[in-house]
C-alpha cells in the first residue's frame, strides 16, 4: 500500500512550524474574539426584542381605533359625516404608520451603528491579542 503524502506530513517532526504557531495566544485571541461576540450577540438579542415590542405596541393600539371605526360610522346621522370619518382615520392611520416607520428605521439604524461599532471593538482586542504574542 502506498503513502499518501497527507499521511506523511503529520508525522514530520518541524520544530520551528511548533514554534510559530503558539496555542495558548491563538487560544487566548479565540477566547477574547468569541467572548466579544457572544457579548454583541446578547445585545442584538436585546435590541430585537425592543423591536419587536416597540412594532406589537403599535400594532395592539391601531387594532383598538381599527375596531372602533364600525362602531363610528354606524353612529353617523348623514353621509357627509360617515366620508368625514373616513377621511379623518385614514389620515390617522396614514400618519401613524409613516410616524411609527420612521421610528423603526431610527432603531434599526441604532442597531446597526451599534453592532458596527462593537465589531470594530471585537477586532481592535482580537488584533491586540494577535500584537502581544
Amino acid at each position: 500500500m502506498t503513502k499518501r503524502p497527507e499521511d506523511s506530513a503529520f508525522q514530520l517532526d518541524l520544530p520551528e512550524l511548533r514554534s510559530a504557531i503558539n496555542t495558548e495566544a491563538m487560544t487566548r485571541m479565540a477566547h477574547s474574539a468569541l467572548t466579544a461576540m457572544s457579548e454583541l450577540n446578547g445585545q442584538l438579542f436585546e435590541r430585537a426584542a425592543a423591536f419587536n415590542i416597540e412594532w406589537t405596541q403599535f400594532l395592539a393600539r391601531r387594532f383598538t381605533e381599527d375596531m372602533a371605526l364600525p362602531q363610528h360610522l354606524t353612529a353617523c346621522k348623514s353621509t357627509q359625516e360617515a366620508q368625514d370619518i373616513y377621511i379623518d382615520f385614514w389620515t390617522t392611520a396614514l400618519k401613524e404608520y409613516q410616524e411609527e416607520f420612521v421610528h423603526l428605521a431610527q432603531m434599526g439604524q441604532h442597531v446597526t451603528r451599534e453592532a458596527a461599532s462593537n465589531m470594530q471593538k471585537c477586532a481592535n482586542v482580537v488584533t491586540h491579542e494577535a500584537r502581544l504574542n
